[in-house]
């Protein structure tokens, strides 16, 4: 009869306790359980029929989110947003250019 020593019972415990705490299912992709939310975009090609309108004259709350409606004078934000609609104004007031930025 074979004897079982006490370095031996207590590395085939570790053993067990290790093989319990891993996955029977294999690796976890965290990529693929990660809940980023697809980059917004500003679609700003869909509102190029606005150049040449009087900026008075849209109502930019019937725009995508965010928006801003620059003038040729106004100093713009050195953060830029990819998801921001700009229409940009020229010095007859009408709009010049809609960008994302």
């Amino acid at each position: 009869m074979r004897l079982i020593t006490a370095s031996a019972l207590g590395a085939f415990a570790g053993a067990l306790i290790l093989a319990a705490c891993s996955s029977a299912a294999g690796p976890v992709d965290l990529a693929e359980n990660a809940s980023a939310a697809p980059p917004r975009v500003c679609a700003a090609e869909q509102y190029q029929i606005l150049v040449g309108e009087l900026a008075g004259e849209v109502d930019t709350a019937t725009l995508p989110q965010p928006v801003r409606l620059l003038g040729m004078e106004d100093e713009v934000s050195p953060t830029p947003d990819p998801a921001r609609l700009t229409l940009t104004t020229g010095g007859d007031g009408r709009i010049s250019s809609v960008v994302c930025n």
